[in-house]
C-alpha cells in the first residue's frame, strides 16, 4: 500500500512515536468511512488500536497496551497538525 498526504504523516508519527513503522492494508470490511469519499470527494485513513479477527462478535476486546499506544499516536498527530 502507498501512502501519501496525511496517511503518510501518521504512518511517520507512529514509527516515531512507537519506534517501529506500522503495517498498512486496505480493510474490505464496511465503516461508516465508506461515505466520505464516496459522497464528498474525501480521502480516508482509519487508525485504531483494534486487532484484526477481533471486533464485532461476542468475544470482541482491546488490548489495553494498545489503546494506549494509539492514544499517544494520535495526539502526537493531531498536535503536529493543529500546530502547523
Amino acid at each position: 500500500v502507498r501512502l501519501r498526504g496525511s496517511a503518510q504523516h501518521l504512518a511517520e508519527t507512529h514509527r516515531e512515536v512507537l519506534g517501529a513503522p506500522t503495517e498498512p492494508y486496505v480493510d474490505p470490511a464496511w465503516s461508516d468511512a465508506c461515505y466520505l469519499p464516496r459522497f464528498r470527494d474525501m480521502p480516508i485513513v482509519l487508525y485504531g488500536a483494534g486487532s484484526e479477527g477481533t471486533a464485532h462478535g461476542p468475544a470482541e476486546y482491546g488490548e489495553v497496551q494498545r489503546i494506549l499506544d494509539c492514544s499517544r499516536v494520535l495526539a502526537a498527530f493531531l498536535y503536529r497538525k493543529l500546530a502547523a
